[in-house]
């Protein structure tokens, strides 16, 4: 069974009312923008880890190369 579709309230940037995963479309408080954007990723705790773990390799090479 469908969702209901539902107008939102408050002007800004909402999930896709046609239910598109990763989508947000625009409401102006009459209607949606024609344009979506795509939302940003969420950065969780394992890709902040690697970010890390990525920071001390590449600062590692660049020492050795420099200093060796």
């Amino acid at each position: 069974m469908p969702k209901k579709r539902v107008e939102p309230e408050a002007v800004g940037w909402y999930d896709d009312p046609e239910g598109r995963k990763g989508i947000e479309r625009y409401w102006n408080g009459t209607s949606w923008s024609g344009a979506p954007r795509q939302k940003p990723p969420k950065l969780t705790g394992s890709a902040v880890a690697m970010m890390i773990i990525g920071t001390i390799v590449l600062s590692s090479l660049v020492w050795w190369l420099i200093f060796s």
